[in-house]
């Protein structure tokens, strides 16, 4: 067994195996200390994986939760216990604005007066990829600006393995080679968060060229509606590599996105700066940071149909020498910021929160 002392941070979250000498990996820690099989039973279920997380937490200083499967639960367990030792990656919060008025409503009263008391009891620090949502934490939770830290995501190429089978580019899916394809003249699109296939459809009626969507199955329905006419070629739930064969064969890559407010995109962005395909994107706050018109994309304004066909057409009819141009100095500002880089930073801050804690 390693010497889990030297170890300061019990992560249950992926980013453990970039942070070797700080992190501990929660599910293996948790094999080791009460079996495999017992651990692997109480793993399956979220409530007792974080009362687990807490529990076995107590040999640390800080601790890193999964946000997105019980975040705010264990926020609310540690501030019960009055232990403040949670460290959050990928702090994203949902899109209280298409639940409705009166469901958003009550979300936020819960958000403000139960939620967040229970972050600011628990949370040392948590990394957000934008601004804007560094400010709606603040407003919405009450946390104090010295706890949130922006830390983008990195647009360059990450290293050869793959997270998991998702057929769309995610935070937790590490980029492997795109497979070689001739470059079709094509517009490619493909999203599982934040799709604005309506105004894609509608942008696709002003143009000629031919576009191809790789979706979820939960869109399917959506798209397959907006594709009654044939226009598209649709692919559902495909694998990594399929994605990758489609993308890298796009002359365009057209990244239309809704404006949610929080962070969404820069993965797909990424994956297209990676296979050397120019991007169209919608300049929505969740790419703050990372589309810079002219530079790693178009940006085009979000829920306009005519710009975005335009911006398309225009791309499609320069000579490929200027289609070229824009990927290479997409590829020269992602270099600017690796993932080494990425985890550098969350390094620091680590190291500054256990220096504190150890005061």
């Amino acid at each position: 067994m390693p010497n889990i002392k030297k170890k300061q941070v019990l992560c249950d979250f992926w980013y453990f195996s970039e942070l070797d000498g700080i992190a501990c990996p929660f599910e293996k820690y948790a094999e080791e200390k009460i079996g495999p099989r017992f651990a692997r039973f109480l793993l399956r279920f979220s409530v007792l994986r974080a009362l687990l997380l807490i529990w076995l937490g107590r040999d640390f200083s800080l601790i890193a939760p999964d946000w997105f499967r019980y975040g705010r639960l264990i926020c609310v367990l540690q501030a019960i216990l009055r232990n403040r030792n949670i460290f959050i990656f990928e702090c994203i919060d949902i899109e209280v604005g298409k639940k409705g008025p009166i469901v958003a409503a009550a979300i936020l009263f819960v958000y403000k007066y139960v939620i967040g008391p229970c972050m600011r009891a628990s949370v040392v620090a948590a990394q957000v990829f934008t601004n804007r949502e560094r400010q709606i934490f603040m407003e919405r939770y009450g946390l104090p600006d010295d706890v949130l830290h922006v830390v983008l995501w990195p647009l360059s190429e990450w290293d050869s393995k793959v997270h998991n089978g998702s057929c769309i580019p995610t935070k937790a899916m590490l980029r492997s080679n795109p497979t070689s394809a001739t470059r079709g003249g094509y517009v490619f699109a493909g999203g599982r968060n934040g799709c604005d296939y309506k105004t894609l459809f509608e942008a696709a009626h002003f143009g000629n060229w031919p576009l191809i969507v790789a979706c979820s199955g939960k869109d399917l329905p959506r798209v397959t509606a907006l594709n009654k006419n044939g226009r598209a070629t649709v692919f559902r739930e495909i694998t990594v590599v399929e994605y990758q064969r489609l993308l890298a064969g796009a002359a365009i890559c057209a990244l239309c996105l809704k404006e949610t407010l929080k962070s969404n995109g820069q993965s797909r962005l990424a994956a297209a700066i990676a296979a050397g395909v120019p991007v169209v994107a919608s300049d929505v706050l969740g790419l703050e940071g990372s589309l810079i018109d002219g530079v790693t994309a178009i940006a085009v304004e979000a829920g306009h149909p005519a710009a975005l066909a335009r911006a398309i057409e225009n791309l499609m009819n320069e000579p490929e020498e200027r289609r070229t141009a824009l990927t290479v100095s997409a590829k020269q500002y992602a270099a600017t910021f690796t993932p080494h880089d990425y985890f550098s930073a969350f390094r620091q801050i680590l190291l500054r929160c256990l220096e504190s804690k150890h005061r």
